[in-house]
């Protein structure tokens, strides 16, 4: 390999390193952040879910078959003080005041997967969930980290995290066309 190969090897494996690190930075980092946030540091609270509504969306895929992305959308009544409710999520039922929160699932590539959402967060099921204090955000308590982290986007920035780091490994190799290094042996 010549100095050109293994300085464009280098540059390819940097370029591939440099958008997993925006990648990860711009999505995936954040979301797990406020994952952890609602998990280990925000209030808990009970609440119920008064309705749910699946959605779906189509991504046209010119090269494939297009895919299908599922979501679900659960509003629960939070049995929370007003005052720890955030403006937003306050509204007027049967005259009284409520705090109610809106909760989305992840999207998930099948409808079983939705659904499973649904079965465990039935209609009029007494819920825990955690609450920002400072925002509307709500999410729900307990769910597994399987559930609730973007595994998808994660395998995909680990795999080009390690291609990037094999082109620019492959770039820093010594040249085995060289001769290797006489030895000499004094007797």
């Amino acid at each position: 390999m010549d100095a050109t190969q293994a300085k464009s090897r280098r540059f390819a494996g940097g370029f591939v390193i440099g958008i997993v690190a925006l990648m990860v930075l711009s999505h995936t980092l954040p979301a797990v952040r406020r994952q952890c946030a609602a998990d280990h540091g925000w209030p808990s609270a009970w609440g119920t879910v008064t309705f749910h509504q699946e959605r779906s969306r189509v991504i046209d895929d010119s090269d494939g078959p297009d895919t299908t992305i599922y979501q679900v959308e659960f509003w629960v009544l939070l049995d929370l003080p007003l005052d720890q409710c955030h403006p937003s999520n306050e509204v007027v039922l049967e005259g009284k005041s409520k705090c109610l929160a809106t909760i989305e699932s992840p999207e998930v590539n099948s409808q079983a997967k939705a659904q499973r959402w649904i079965d465990r967060h039935p209609t009029s099921s007494s819920v825990q969930v955690h609450y920002d204090p400072h925002g509307p955000d709500v999410r729900f308590a307990g769910e597994s980290f399987w559930n609730v982290y973007p595994w998808k986007e994660i395998a995909i920035e680990l795999a080009s995290l390690m291609v990037g780091l094999l082109f620019w490994r492959a770039g820093r190799l010594p040249n085995s066309e060289s001769p290797a290094p006489a030895v000499l042996a004094s007797r």
